[in-house]
């Protein structure tokens, strides 16, 4: 386990932030909300947050010197355009305007628009409290790519159904993705969850609200499932995502977890986080073994004979 210090870890997200192109301010926000994330236990909305971040710049879905701007306000309202800027700053700056409207008429609302990731929302709950205020604080979605919650019989559950007439018919995933517009990974995985329950598995498959505590005769379906390898579910490489395992625990439970609540389902069942090792595919290993164990320790005791203190051939004679 690596331990980092509260403040050092908000130098080095401030530090990463302002070479993003963010203001100082907004930078120091965004990195404060980070590491108080991860202090509160939310890790999911801490600073493993960063790289998100970083490629939603490179994509243009993050502005990170953009500013907030109020586009609309009244003695209870106001609304605000984040303009893509760090949602965790353009959040703040409603709720700021919120508790000053409600200390003076006693109840206020607010919301933002053209957001992005506003972090953890119970931070600005913790604020309006310690200033004496009740924050009822929700979000919708991180942007124009996250779709909302959809209702039962909405158009998902249409589209899983449409999916099931095909796979009857003997239709591949592959082409099941190309009619339905969606990815082959989505397409393979509804045909895993069609062939073990039919329609009854694919209506089940997006259950919503809180996701209920998994039994541990599912948490063995879970693991026997995530030995099988991705490779087993459509994915082309031999690696575990925490996106990739929510989506195996959604088939093969039928309930779909955030990607925070996954880690922990792996730690209970003994997984670790791995990065995978990069080795050349010319590696002999028995060679590099006999290397080890009969050069290695020649090599070790001559490197111990030249350390500080010990007489040298080349070291001049006093005069």
């Amino acid at each position: 386990m690596i331990l980092v210090a509260p403040d050092a870890l908000k130098a080095y997200a401030l530090g990463v932030f302002e070479a993003m192109g963010a203001p100082r301010d907004i930078a120091a926000e965004t990195a404060r909300h980070l590491v108080l994330s991860n202090l509160a236990g939310h890790d999911s909305h801490g600073v493993l947050r960063i790289p998100t971040y970083v490629e939603m710049a490179d994509t243009g879905a993050l502005m990170p010197s953009a500013r907030p701007e109020v586009i609309r306000e009244g003695p209870t309202s106001v609304l605000v355009d984040a303009n893509r800027c760090f949602g965790h700053h353009s959040t703040r700056v409603a709720v700021d305007l919120c508790m000053a409207k409600a200390a003076e008429a006693g109840v206020a609302i607010g919301s933002v628009r053209h957001s992005t990731h506003t972090g953890r929302m119970g931070t600005y709950s913790e604020l309006a409290a310690e200033r004496g205020f009740v924050c009822i604080a929700t979000t919708g979605s991180s942007g124009p790519e996250y779709g909302l919650v959809a209702p039962f019989g909405g158009a998902l559950e249409q589209r899983r159904l449409r999916a099931a007439r095909l796979f009857a018919k003997g239709v591949r995933p592959a082409e099941v993705a190309r009619q339905l517009g969606v990815s082959r990974q989505s397409a393979t995985a509804l045909h895993q969850a069609w062939k073990e329950e039919g329609v009854r598995g694919l209506r089940q498959a997006e259950r919503t609200g809180r996701p209920p505590r998994l039994t541990d005769q599912e948490l063995k379906d879970v693991q026997r499932a995530l030995l099988k390898g991705p490779a087993a579910y459509g994915w082309k490489t031999e690696v575990w995502t925490l996106e990739r395992v929510a989506t195996v625990i959604a088939i093969t439970t039928g309930i779909r977890y955030h990607i925070g609540h996954v880690w922990r389902i792996l730690r209970q069942l003994g997984w670790s986080w791995q990065k995978p090792a990069r080795r050349a595919s010319e590696r002999d290993e028995e060679a590099i073994a006999s290397w080890v164990r009969e050069e290695w320790p020649e090599i070790k005791n001559t490197l111990a004979g030249s350390r500080p203190g010990s007489s040298s051939r080349t070291r001049a004679e006093p005069r």
